[in-house]
C-alpha cells in the first residue's frame, strides 16, 4: 500500500533530476501599451536557467498585487483563473518529469507551457478513446490487452514523450522484457500508431510523423485442411462415439467451414436464421444482412473408416 509519506519520499527522491524549480508572475513595466497597461509575464527558473514568457494578460500597476501574485482588481478576478491555470500546468509538468525522472529544462517546460497538448497522457487519451469505439469483442480486447503493456511500461506517457526514440525503446521493452515475439511487437505498436492518427485528427501536435512508424509485415504459416481431412471430421461428428462437448465444437468448425463465416457473425447466429436451404445472417464488418450463396453437398453419413 503507498501512504501519502511513501509517495512524497519517493517524489522528493528525484529532486536530483530537478534541481528546484521556481516561478512567479511580473509586469514588465519598460513596456506600456497604447492603454497604459503592462504585459504580464511568467519569470521560470529551472537550475540556473531563466525564461521569461508572457502571459498574454495585459494590466495596469494599481491592478496587479505582486506580493500575493494575484489580480486584485474586483472586475477583472477571472484573469486569475487563466493565472491558477498556469500554476496548475507548471506543477503538472514537474511531477510528471520528476516521477518519470527525466530532465527537464526552462525551454522544456516553456515549449510545453505554449503546447498544452503535449502535457496530455497519452495513456489516458488512448484510455479514453478506447472507451467510445464500437469494435469488435475480440478487437476490443486486443486493444486493452495493448494499452495494459503500455501502462506497465510507465504509468503516464506525455505526448511530448512520443517520438523516434520512443518507439525505439517500447519495440526494445516488448522483445526483452516482455519476451513478444516480433509479429506481437509489431501487433502492438501498429494498435499504438492507430491512436496516434487519432490524436492527429483531434488536432494534438505530434512529435513525429506518423508514416515514420513502420509495422513489419509478417506472412502467415497457415495450413489448409484437404477435402478428405474435412469429410473425415464429417463422419466423426455423425458417429456413434463423439461425446456431446465435441460435437457442439465440431458442429460449429465444420458449419464454418462449409459456409465460409467469421467467428464473431457465426456466434451470433440464431437456429431461426436458418431454413432448409440458405440462412441470413448480419456481417458486422459491412453492417448489413447477407445471404450466402448455396452451401456444398452435405456430407455423407458414412462409418469412420480410417
Amino acid at each position: 500500500m503507498i501512504t501519502q509519506a511513501s509517495f512524497l519520499s519517493q517524489f522528493h527522491s528525484k529532486s536530483s533530476i530537478i534541481a528546484s524549480m521556481k516561478f512567479s508572475f511580473f509586469l514588465k513595466t519598460d513596456y506600456k501599451n497604447k492603454d497604459g497597461k503592462f504585459p504580464l509575464y511568467l519569470n521560470l527558473y529551472i537550475h540556473s536557467q531563466r525564461k521569461r514568457i508572457p502571459v498574454d494578460i495585459q494590466l495596469s500597476k494599481a491592478d496587479w498585487e505582486p506580493k500575493k501574485q494575484v489580480v486584485k482588481n474586483p472586475e477583472l478576478q477571472a484573469l486569475n483563473l487563466i493565472i491558477n491555470e498556469i500554476k496548475a500546468q507548471i506543477n503538472k509538468i514537474e511531477i510528471h518529469f520528476r516521477l518519470t525522472s527525466q530532465t527537464l529544462t526552462v525551454e522544456k517546460c516553456a515549449e510545453m507551457l505554449k503546447r498544452p497538448d503535449l502535457s496530455v497522457d497519452f495513456i489516458s487519451f488512448m484510455d479514453y478513446e478506447l472507451s467510445l469505439k464500437s469494435m469488435e469483442t475480440g478487437t476490443v480486447k486486443n486493444h486493452k490487452v495493448v494499452l495494459a503493456k503500455l501502462k506497465n511500461y510507465k504509468s503516464s506517457i506525455l505526448f511530448s514523450d512520443i517520438n523516434d526514440q520512443f518507439i525505439l525503446k517500447y519495440r526494445k521493452f516488448l522483445f526483452y522484457k516482455k519476451n513478444n515475439a516480433e509479429v506481437t511487437v509489431d501487433s502492438n505498436i501498429k494498435v499504438i500508431k492507430h491512436y496516434i492518427k487519432i490524436a492527429k485528427k483531434r488536432g494534438f501536435i505530434i512529435n513525429i510523423d506518423v508514416e515514420d512508424i513502420k509495422i513489419k509485415q509478417h506472412k502467415s504459416h497457415r495450413t489448409n485442411l484437404s477435402i478428405a481431412e474435412i469429410e473425415k471430421m464429417g463422419r466423426y461428428y455423425f458417429s456413434g462415439f463423439i461425446s456431446e462437448s465435441h460435437k457442439k465444437t465440431l458442429g460449429y468448425f465444420l458449419f464454418n467451414c462449409m459456409t465460409g463465416q467469421r467467428i464473431e457473425d457465426l456466434l451470433k447466429m440464431k437456429r431461426e436464421d436458418l431454413t432448409e436451404d440458405f440462412f441470413n445472417f448480419w456481417n458486422k464488418k459491412s453492417k448489413k444482412y447477407q445471404t450466402p450463396p448455396p452451401t456444398p453437398p452435405p456430407i455423407k453419413k458414412t462409418a469412420l473408416t480410417d
